[in-house]
């Protein structure tokens, strides 16, 4: 849903991309931090 809605407001490719490896690392850095399992229920319909 990301990537889509990105592509629907004509973003460049490259942005997009960057935008969802950095969307990625924000994930991973709050799994690291919270020493918690993955939990994509947690994740709210808007942060996606």
């Amino acid at each position: 849903r990301f990537w889509q809605r990105l592509k629907a407001q004509n973003k460049p490719g490259k942005l997009i991309v960057e935008a969802c490896m950095h969307k990625l690392l924000a994930i991973v850095y709050g799994v690291l931090k919270s020493k918690q399992p993955f939990n994509p229920h947690q994740i709210s319909i808007e942060e996606t």
